[in-house]
């Protein structure tokens, strides 16, 4: 990460809106700020170290925020209350969530099934939400389907029906877009313009994971995560796309 990349007044403003350094919050934080923050920062400074290379950038979830940063369209000021307003919803919520990562040819679950929130629909696997006040219930359902699957605890779950910005969505009027042109290589994972979906909230962090097909005629794919949760997502969507795309992970501490 290039420190030297990142504006003094971010620092400043940073430290002025949170009474503790960007710095410290970046190499020491842990808490929920730190992790968004921290994602911001190494985005914005591998954008910059880059952006003579004429990348497609195809961002996801809060990296489409921190590319609009990056791209002037949202002011770090202005990122700042976003957090804040996410902070207030999401971590206000008082449920709790579980993920669960179901192994099958098809799709096993039915649509009265409405307790499980779908994130992502592959071609071997499947990734749902629900309560964990629904677990049982769903144990009680995928037991009798006879199908395997991973169930865990998540803190967030985000990009299915279960994030709380669904029940209780944030105003738009949170997001200040400025009148500034954006990059016309930046995408989200739908190959949708940066321009054209930033001015949701609400739907940038609720949306289901889905690729676009063009992502299959790249020739070299890299992740800017620690996790590569994404690509292993990739690749099952588009069976064999291994064989015909590169792929590399770059070191991140992404949320």
């Amino acid at each position: 990460m290039r420190w030297t990349k990142i504006p003094a007044e971010w620092q400043k403003l940073y430290q002025s809106r949170f009474n503790v350094t960007l710095l410290h919050d970046y190499y020491s934080g842990n808490c929920f700020r730190a992790k968004v923050f921290r994602h911001i920062v190494y985005m914005h400074s591998y954008l910059d170290a880059t952006k003579e290379l004429k990348y497609d950038y195809y961002a996801f979830s809060l990296s489409l925020l921190a590319c609009a940063l990056h791209q002037k369209l949202i002011s770090f000021e202005n990122m700042i209350d976003i957090f804040f307003e996410l902070e207030r919803r999401i971590l206000g919520s008082k449920d709790k969530y579980k993920m669960c990562i179901i192994t099958a040819d098809e799709v096993p679950m039915k649509e009265t099934d409405s307790f499980l929130k779908p994130c992502f629909i592959g071609s071997k696997s499947q990734i749902y939400h629900l309560l964990n006040t629904d677990e049982l219930r769903f144990i009680s359902v995928i037991h009798n389907q006879s199908t395997d699957y991973i169930l865990n605890n998540i803190e967030f779950p985000f990009h299915s029906q279960s994030c709380p910005l669904c029940s209780n969505p944030s105003p738009q009027t949170k997001l200040k877009i400025s009148n500034r042109s954006c990059s016309s290589n930046i995408y989200n994972l739908k190959a949708e313009g940066l321009d054209n979906v930033i001015n949701d909230l609400n739907q940038i962090f609720t949306d289901m994971i889905e690729f676009s097909a063009k992502l299959k005629h790249y020739e070299y794919i890299f992740e800017a995560a620690s996790r590569f949760q994404l690509i292993s997502l990739l690749k099952d969507k588009f069976p064999g796309i291994e064989d015909k795309i590169c792929f590399d992970i770059l070191d991140s501490d992404s949320v």
